[in-house]
């Protein structure tokens, strides 16, 4: 009984981890999409660019589906829980 405990004790606090692993990479890929798009404010992108930019979006869409109406003061604690660890 006391190992059960135990381990439902691990459990609950694994799973109350502030840290949200793919809400992290939903902002990795987020600033990476932003910071390759600023090259793009003066002109045109090219073809291949253009190609890496709709993976970069595509990429942003998976890893953010299950944020997208997320409040504003959740995704700001989520984004700092990040640059924690």
């Amino acid at each position: 009984m006391k190992y059960l405990l135990v381990v439902c004790s691990a459990l609950l606090i694994m799973g109350c981890s502030s840290k949200d692993d793919q809400f992290c990479e939903c902002m990795t890929v987020g600033e990476e999409l932003s910071e390759y798009g600023e090259q793009f404010m003066e002109r045109s992108p090219t073809e291949e660019e253009s190609k890496k930019w709709e993976e970069l979006r595509t990429k942003q869409s998976t890893a953010c589906v299950d944020y997208q109406e997320m409040s504003g003061d959740q995704m700001r604690q989520r984004k700092e829980d990040c640059e924690k660890k």
